[in-house]
């Protein structure tokens, strides 16, 4: 299971999740500083498929605008990868909005390039940092059974012609979203289940 959390957390990380939001549930007014996040972060483990656990994954956070911070992928000089982030509050949790990543995706038969968010919920303690990932195959099993809760569309073939985008695509209002993760904050099943939270050390 933290094998596989881990996997969603790289392409997560990478901006190719297999859901994604095409609204923000961050305003103005609710953005949060946490400058506690920034530094350069080391993970326990690296859940890249034949690595074992050998390497870790390794993110430099940093400021990137007004309320906005960009994490810098790799451990090594040259980043691999890159992300901007909000953080906000909701029912006492800490939620990570990526900024929109483009997406392909096929709706309804029409191809289309879309703009995605995507969350994850963050936990500071002390110079660890935990992250945990909104699971899109439990998001998928609970929405299917409450479809009145959250707008919503199941993509079939990960939602694009390539294999690429997402398999569910979160189609709220800002609103709607705000009030679906507050309420959901704190269910861990769907953000990966007791054993999906990753740890991040920090490196000084």
């Amino acid at each position: 299971m933290r094998r596989t959390i881990g996997l969603l957390a790289v392409a997560l990380l990478a901006g190719c999740t297999s859901y994604g939001a095409t609204n923000s549930p961050v305003t103005k007014e609710i953005a949060l500083a946490v400058p506690e996040v920034i530094g350069r972060w080391t993970s326990d483990f690296d859940p890249s498929p034949g690595q074992g656990d050998a390497e870790p994954i390794c993110v430099a956070i940093e400021p990137a605008g007004t309320l906005t911070y960009r994490g810098l992928f790799g451990c090594t000089a040259t980043p691999n990868g890159m992300i901007d982030l909000q953080f906000i509050r909701l029912d006492g949790e800490l939620i990570a909005v990526t900024q929109p990543a483009t997406s392909d995706v096929n709706l309804e038969g029409n191809n289309q390039v879309l703009l995605l968010y995507a969350f994850y919920r963050v936990r500071l303690q002390g110079d660890s940092l935990f992250v945990m990932v909104l699971d899109a195959d439990s998001l998928r099993t609970y929405l299917s059974m409450r479809p009145t809760e959250m707008p919503f569309a199941l993509l079939e073939g990960n939602g694009s012609r390539d294999g690429s985008g997402p398999d569910v695509l979160l189609t709220g209002t800002p609103e709607q979203l705000s009030t679906f993760l507050s309420t959901h904050a704190r269910d861990t099943m769907l953000w990966g289940g007791d054993d999906g939270e990753i740890r991040f050390a920090r490196i000084k």
